[in-house]
């Protein structure tokens, strides 16, 4: 799962070029897209706004995580970026959790390859 990840970042790489972030907003190169975008996205792929919205999706993550008792809490919250402060404080936050953030997110790309049906890659 791992691999089918990098490749679909190393695909949007092909479409942006080096920019800063992986989806960019149309109208600035600087902000991501919207939430909009995102459930504007959605609908097309025919997910009603009652089955699927963007924020559902963020929402997924934490709610999972805490469910199995394998992760402190603010780790969740700081893979999340869920810290109040300036950008030092947040940084320094997420680098508290940095190995616990790795293992969190390899064990997140196994449930979606679960969900997938697609065996680890």
């Amino acid at each position: 799962m791992r691999l089918m990840a990098i490749d679909i970042l190393r695909e949007q790489q092909s479409h942006t070029g080096n920019l800063r972030l992986v989806f960019p907003s149309s109208a600035s190169l600087e902000r991501p897209i919207s939430e909009n975008t995102i459930n504007q996205a959605l609908r097309r792929m025919g997910f009603e706004k009652h089955k699927a919205t963007s924020h559902g999706f963020r929402a997924t993550v934490p709610t999972l995580s805490n469910e199995t008792g394998l992760w402190n809490a603010d780790a969740i919250e700081a893979e999340l970026a869920h810290v109040r402060g300036n950008a030092v404080r947040r940084a320094c936050h997420r680098a508290s959790y940095w190995e616990e953030s790795v293992r969190m997110a390899e064990w997140w790309a196994e449930k979606i390859g679960e969900v997938l049906g697609e065996e680890d890659l």
